[in-house]
């Protein structure tokens, strides 16, 4: 049998920051990694749509590869040179390296994103942005271990 690739944003056991889904919800945005994707496959000029039901199958119990690729050429036709450098920061690392759920990764990805959106030439991070990175960098060491200054997670 063929690989399952599945995509999430989990959510935190320890929300010191709310849910990022939560709050788009409440924005009435897709407040789910599927919708999400769904909503982006909508957009014109995307490669190809893609079946919700796959998509909520991708997030549930993973997909082919195939059905994997054309989830990522459609996200990869919305993100930016600038969104990718962003991900593969150092600033990230601590909160790709941890297995412990929490919300700091997928707000800092959202804020990142949408200030990529909205101002198009290089500008200093928003009063929000610096709040939901201090936020997110709190919850961060409130999940390190005790006595730890630099430990793994």
């Amino acid at each position: 049998m063929a690989e399952k690739i599945r995509i999430e944003l989990p959510e935190s056991t320890f929300p010191f920051i709310p849910p990022a889904s939560n709050f788009m919800a409440y924005l009435g945005m897709p407040s789910g990694m599927a919708g999400l994707v769904n909503k982006l496959s909508r957009r014109s000029g995307q490669p190809q749509l893609i079946d919700p039901k796959t998509v909520r199958k991708a997030v549930r119990d993973g997909v082919s590869s195939r059905n994997f690729a054309q989830i990522k050429a459609n996200l990869d036709s919305v993100s930016t040179p600038e969104m990718y450098e962003y991900i593969n920061s150092p600033y990230l690392l601590p909160w790709m390296e941890t297995t412990l759920h929490q919300n700091g990764l997928s707000w800092l990805s959202i804020i990142r994103g949408t200030h990529l959106c909205v101002f198009q030439a290089p500008r200093p991070d928003t009063f929000t942005e610096r709040f939901i990175k201090r936020r997110a960098e709190q919850e961060l060491e409130l999940h390190r271990p005790q006595g730890s200054e630099t430990g793994s997670y």
